[in-house]
C-alpha cells in the first residue's frame, strides 16, 4: 500500500468541489493524486489546472486551456471545457481517456472508467466495464459521481441510482 499526500491507494476515490466567496476553486481528488484550478466568478477557470502526487501515467500533466470542471479517476483525469467537450489525460489502459464526442455538463472519474452527464440528462460512461460500471441506466439525471468500481447518479426527481 502506497501513500501520497496522506491518501492511501486502498481507500475509495473521492471527488471534492469547493467554492467560497473569498477564494473559489474546483478540486478533484483520487487515491494517488490531486488536481486544482482557480475559478473565476463566471465558473470558467482562468488559471491552469495544477496536479500533484503520483504521475506514473501522465495524470499530473494536464492539457493547457480553460476548464469549467475537473474530476479525478484512479490514475486519469477528466476535464470539462467551456464549450462542453471533454478532455481526459493519464492512464488509458481501458479507454477511460477516449472521451466521446458531443457536449457534456458534468464529469466524474472512477477506477478505470469515466462518466459524463449530457445536457439532456442522459449519462454516458466509457472505459473499464468489468463490474457493469459503464452500463448507465436510461432516464434523466441531475448529477453523477463515481467510485473505484461503481457509478452513482441523482435523478431529477431526487432518486439516487447506483
Amino acid at each position: 500500500m502506497s501513500t501520497y499526500c496522506g491518501i492511501s491507494r486502498t481507500q475509495p476515490l473521492r471527488s471534492i468541489n469547493a467554492q467560497s466567496a473569498a477564494r473559489s476553486a474546483i478540486v478533484a481528488a483520487a487515491a494517488s493524486l490531486m488536481c486544482q484550478a482557480p475559478a473565476s466568478g463566471q465558473a470558467v477557470l482562468e488559471g491552469p489546472v495544477i496536479c500533484w502526487g503520483s504521475n506514473d501515467y501522465g495524470q499530473c500533466n494536464p492539457p493547457a486551456g480553460a476548464f469549467t470542471a475537473i474530476a479525478a479517476g484512479f490514475s486519469h483525469n477528466i476535464g470539462l471545457r467551456p464549450d462542453g467537450t471533454v478532455e481526459c489525460w493519464g492512464e488509458n489502459n481501458h479507454g477511460q481517456c477516449n472521451a466521446p464526442l458531443g457536449s457534456f455538463v458534468a464529469v466524474a472519474g472512477g477506477g478505470g472508467f469515466s462518466v459524463g452527464l449530457r445536457s439532456d440528462g442522459t449519462v454516458e460512461c466509457w472505459g473499464d466495464n468489468q463490474y457493469g460500471q459503464c452500463n448507465a441506466p436510461a432516464g434523466a439525471f441531475f448529477a453523477v459521481d463515481a467510485g473505484r468500481w461503481h457509478a452513482v447518479g441523482l435523478r431529477n426527481d431526487g432518486i439516487v441510482v447506483c
